[in-house]
């Protein structure tokens, strides 16, 4: 049942668009989406989206009684994990553990760039590059300045 809603959903998303994460309760009647992308999510997209969804015969079908839908986007306490994270989110301060050699290290850095395979940061006023599959945890820094 949850492959069904997760391709109904992907249908609706716009361009660049990803499904994270679907929480469904048919006794409740409520749907939670959370959607990401490379790119902002604004609410016009997050209600746009919802439209859609609701006027769609597949979620209708689904839901003959209605159903309550939420759509949001991860949150700041989401670790990143994918490298259009990483990319969304340069010039910003992260924490990341990683495996170097034998050992964990952990750091607080800034992103400088990343790509496809990995994001360079700066620690210590140098550029470190770090590969994504020896990140075991990387996390958005908050400042309230």
């Amino acid at each position: 049942m949850e492959e069904e809603i997760k391709n109904i959903v992907a249908k609706y998303l716009s361009n660049g668009q990803l499904l994270v994460d679907i929480m469904e309760s048919f006794e409740s009647g409520y749907v939670r989406i959370v959607v990401d992308s490379e790119n902002s999510i604004t609410l016009n997209d997050t209600a746009y989206l919802t439209k859609r969804l609701i006027k769609s015969d597949e979620f209708n079908n689904r839901y003959p009684k209605g159903c309550r839908i939420e759509i949001t986007t991860p949150g700041v306490d989401v670790p990143l994990t994918k490298a259009y994270q990483f990319k969304k989110n340069i010039n910003k301060n992260v924490k990341i553990r990683f495996r170097n050699k034998n050992q964990i290290d952990s750091i607080n850095c800034k992103i400088l760039s990343a790509d496809d395979n990995s994001v360079i940061v700066q620690h210590q006023n140098s550029d470190k590059p770090i590969l994504y599959d020896q990140i075991e945890y990387a996390k958005i820094l908050l400042s309230f300045k």
